[in-house]
């Protein structure tokens, strides 16, 4: 699955990107897996951006905005 959308890194290290197949992808400081979060479409040509409090926002071809803070 590719990946048309930029990458945004948290202030943890922790590098946010969406991908194609519709999901975004967390990975650590060392290119492990986080975690991953589905949506109901594509997550291309979008930037995520990162809110003060470590809130992950970003939109989907699906016509949502999400908003997901790592617990």
């Amino acid at each position: 699955y590719g990946v048309l959308a930029t990458a945004v890194i948290g202030r943890d290290g922790v590098a946010y990107v969406g991908a194609i197949d519709g999901v975004m992808y967390a990975f650590r400081t060392d290119g492990s897996l986080l975690w991953s979060y589905r949506t109901g479409n594509s997550i291309n040509e979008h930037c995520p951006a990162i809110g003060p409090d470590g809130t992950l926002y970003f939109g989907s071809a699906d016509g949502y905005l999400y908003a997901l803070k790592s617990p």
